[in-house]
């Protein structure tokens, strides 16, 4: 999960050591956020910092330095992340160097006077215990987020409903890609047709950096708007080492913040288990179509009539032509063999949606099924018209999946002729893997 959210500066001027501190600048640091505290001995801890802690310290070591040293000093706890600096200046110095003041301001970096009597050890102690406190009561939201999640689904609510719920809670728009479907789900938060259509656009510049996209964990990037810096935060659903979708928000209407982050989290998790269910229930579906197709085809004829009584069971009963497209995958040499079965199935599940968008706009029945190294798609046709576009389409699309989401993988293909009757499935069968025999030694890979 992410850093939970810290002290913002606010918080720590509100602390019993700090009724008489001065913060010398920074005033403008809205993002500062602390999620750690730690104290220097030796300016040598910047060494060892990490972004986002609270530095405490006092000037003893400082009037030792050069003018320009102590200028370096800060500037190196800025670039190192550092979110803010309580400083004990007197009586080690008069003051912070002019040039330093400056410079602070400049980069609106926090700089916190801290009266000579408060000791450090107060400082780290009432920091501790603030941090300790709010993180605890950000635990026991996101917990409470989390079963609100989880009520949704076992009330019958689905990735729309969740996503409702997770803008409202963060504030700015939404979007569920699902990743094998295609399929967008928005929340817009009342955005006007003009920043949906931008915020569209930027989702679409992210769609197409594949780099990133192809990162198993929380990317980002921005863009201005009017003047205004707008951040974008994807964070990918990853399933059996595969990635299966995209949740993302933009800081249109608000900052998003650590803790809105951590909300996201706690969403991808509950759309995690969506995901997980209906690939659960289309694997099932799968196994019985295969098995049902492999009776078909079989050179057991008992196994073959025993498959044509159940084809009422399966989406292909109806129409008076059917064809076979045949397809393996198979791995380079970094790739072990045993890597191929999960690849088919996640071959199956991206490939699912665009088989019933064909099968919708063509007015076909059909059905997907598994064999070895590779799957294999029996369609069922009005007419013979349709049947050369379709079979190209399909073959094109599951030629674009490989490509974009199974690095390492090739395909090869076969289509088997158009038939009349259910004992001629067999045969077309056989005609695909013939095809996708001769297309296999094939230059020409686009040959089908």
């Amino acid at each position: 999960m992410s850093k939970i959210a810290g002290l913002s500066i606010k918080n720590i001027m509100e602390l019993p050591s700090m009724d008489e501190a001065v913060l010398l600048s920074g005033q403008e640091a809205e993002e500062a956020s602390i999620r750690l505290i730690n104290i220097m001995a030796d300016p040598e801890i910047l060494q060892w910092i990490d972004r986002d802690e609270m530095l405490a310290m006092t000037a003893y070591s400082l009037p030792d330095m050069t003018k320009s040293e102590r200028l370096t000093f800060f500037k190196t706890a800025f670039e190192k992340g550092v979110a803010v600096i309580a400083i004990k200046i007197k009586p080690y110095m008069e003051a912070l160097d002019g040039e330093i003041l400056e410079y602070l301001n400049k980069v609106h970096f926090p700089v916190i006077e801290v009266p000579a009597e408060v000791p450090v050890s107060q400082i780290i102690s009432e920091v501790t215990d603030s941090l300790f406190k709010k993180q605890t009561k950000i635990i026991e939201r996101l917990e409470n987020i989390h079963q609100g999640f989880m009520d949704i689904i076992l009330s019958g609510g689905g990735p729309t409903e969740i996503v409702t719920i997770l803008a409202d809670y963060i504030n700015n728009p939404v979007m569920f890609e699902i990743s094998y479907s295609r399929n967008v789900i928005t929340d817009w938060r009342s955005l006007k047709t003009e920043d949906q259509e931008i915020i569209h656009k930027d989702y679409e510049r992210f769609r197409k950096d594949y780099r990133n996209r192809n990162e198993r964990r929380i990317t980002d990037s921005e863009f201005r708007k009017e003047g205004r810096k707008v951040r974008r935060k994807s964070i990918p659903i990853v399933l059996r080492n595969d990635i299966y979708g995209y949740l993302t928000s933009w800081s249109y209407q608000s900052e998003l913040n650590s803790y809105d982050l951590s909300i996201m989290e706690v969403a991808t998790t509950v759309l995690s288990l969506l995901i997980m269910q209906y690939l659960s229930v289309r694997e099932v579906e799968i196994k019985y179509a295969s098995d049902f197709f492999e009776d078909l085809i079989s050179e057991d004829l008992s196994k073959r009539e025993r498959a044509i009584e159940n084809y009422s069971y399966f989406n292909v009963k109806t129409k008076p032509y059917f064809a076979v497209l045949k397809a393996e995958i198979r791995p380079d040499q970094f790739h072990r063999e045993d890597n191929i079965n999960l690849a088919v199935r996640r071959l199956i599940h991206f490939l699912t949606p665009e088989l019933e968008n064909l099968k919708y706009t063509h007015e076909l029945e059909g059905i997907l099924s598994t064999r070895a190294n590779g799957l294999q798609v029996l369609l069922s046709f009005n007419s013979a018209e349709p049947y050369r576009q379709v079979m190209t389409k399909l073959s094109q699309e599951v030629s674009r999946i490989v490509q974009l989401h199974f690095s390492g993988f090739d395909v090869e293909q076969g289509v088997g002729r158009l038939k009349n009757t259910y004992e001629e499935i067999r045969q077309s069968h056989l005609e695909a893997r013939h095809s996708l025999s001769i297309n296999s030694r094939s230059k020409d890979k686009n040959m089908l």
